[in-house]
């Protein structure tokens, strides 16, 4: 096995392990705790709460939408890198669905600080884990490239301006202290994500 070899196999892994531990992370905190992170994720929690639609099915069809969107908006170079973050999140939700809930029969959340930082840990490791192997999960990533586009703005503005609007939403769905959790998670994930 040659180094490239070794190097694609150690990045493919990587990529997976991160998602494995971003769907863990949304069963176990994010969906029972309704913490919003942005994203669709954020989104699917906010829908469910507010439409009554199966997050996991939300996640699914937006996926497959911001996906299309993506091709003819953002073209084939963009939207590659998306492709398979973006199929494989979903797919891997459903997998994690039986394992978190087996789990939660041992998992206090009731302590909800506690689950504040451990959320922040687990969504900072698990997008850091799939930034740093060249990946995304697509979803609010999209969104992020098409608000950089058409509004003509920097990254961090654009991922800024999403995350708020969707905080706001959960703020609305949720109420006013779900909106300061969310907000401590995201920058307790921003720390971790940020780390070289």
């Amino acid at each position: 096995m040659s180094k490239e070899d070794i190097k694609t196999l150690v990045t493919g892994v990587t990529f997976v392990f991160g998602i494995f531990l971003l769907a863990m992370c949304y069963h176990l905190f994010l969906l029972p705790n309704e913490f919003i992170t942005g994203g669709t994720n954020g989104l699917a929690i906010i829908f469910n709460k507010l439409f009554n639609i199966d997050p996991t099915v939300f996640l699914y069809i937006s996926r497959i939408v911001l996906l299309i969107i993506s091709f003819i908006c953002l073209g084939y170079k963009k939207t590659l890198p998306t492709v398979l973050g973006s199929l494989l999140y979903p797919i891997m939700v459903t997998i994690t669905e039986p394992i978190a809930l087996a789990l939660l029969q041992y998992i206090n959340t009731s302590q909800v600080l506690i689950s504040v930082v451990i959320t922040g840990f687990l969504y900072g490791a698990s997008s850091a884990l799939i930034y740093k192997s060249g990946f995304t999960t697509g979803g609010g990533d999209v969104i992020m490239e098409l608000i950089k586009k058409y509004a003509k703005v920097s990254t961090s503005v654009a991922n800024f301006s999403y995350s708020f609007i969707i905080l706001l939403m959960g703020a609305f769905a949720f109420g006013f202290e779900s909106f300061i959790y969310s907000i401590i998670i995201l920058l307790l994930s921003l720390i971790h994500i940020s780390e070289p």
